[in-house]
């Protein structure tokens, strides 16, 4: 299936490699209609991230000028993390609407000005979905209206649980997305509560897709980004 492919771009070996994890999301016909690009720094598949405003950046990166998005993503949209300086950041505008969904981080905290953001890049164009909400609180109520996908973590939900939090979070206009599905009867259950989506080691594990950077622009976008993402000033940059 879709996750087993592992492209590799051959380049001269000078140049050093870089990594990109994507792992396909699954409607409720079995089909992969996204992937959510992840921060990978070696082949093994593992993330070590130690700056989340650079690990978004290189994603950004390696993606749209590296491996190219049609080359990562085909017809299909890619799921994005952000966090909230990443989100504040002019990052967002550097990229397609039609072709990303902001999937903003459960460490966001939704403060007037991040929903006046959200409300800016949804005005944009933009899909948003919230990464692993396991209650509504009065806080993201301003930003729902917004929302058009919500991810649940089933490893942070007692099987007993699900059907209540689905409940609660069910609202017109949104959908729902099953994350970390580890077995069969696990994505059977989710399809019966009424998820629309799905994504987990049970249809495919992340892929790690790697390529080097010898374009010397595209390294230098590179370095730009993470220095726009670090908040380094103009004339340095």
């Amino acid at each position: 299936m879709s996750g087993t492919a592992t492209p590799v771009v051959d380049t001269p070996s000078r140049a050093a490699p870089f990594f990109l994890g994507r792992q396909p999301i699954l409607d409720r016909r079995d089909q992969t209609v996204a992937y959510e690009l992840l921060f990978r720094s070696g082949r093994a598949g593992c993330a070590a991230v130690e700056d989340g405003r650079h690990a978004t950046a290189s994603v950004i990166a390696h993606a749209f000028t590296e491996l190219g998005i049609e080359a990562v993503l085909g017809n299909c949209r890619g799921f994005i993390n952000f966090d909230a300086a990443t989100l504040l950041s002019g990052l967002p505008e550097a990229l397609p609407p039609e072709r990303i969904v902001l999937e903003i981080l459960e460490s966001v905290e939704f403060t007037p000005e991040i929903v006046e953001r959200c409300e800016q890049l949804h005005t944009a164009g933009f899909r948003i979905a919230l990464d692993d909400l396991v209650t509504v609180l009065p806080t993201h109520e301003p930003v729902m209206p917004l929302v058009e996908i919500i991810k649940v973590d089933l490893q942070q939900v007692a099987a007993d649980d699900l059907p209540a939090l689905v409940a609660g979070l069910r609202r017109p206009g949104i959908a729902l997305l099953a994350e970390k599905i580890e077995s069969q009867e696990q994505a059977r259950r989710c399809s019966d509560l009424g998820f629309a989506y799905f994504q987990g080691h049970f249809f495919a594990r992340p892929a790690v897709l790697e390529g080097r950077a010898v374009d010397p622009s595209r390294v230098l976008l590179l370095q730009m980004t993470q220095q726009v993402m670090g908040g380094a000033e103009i004339r340095e940059i």
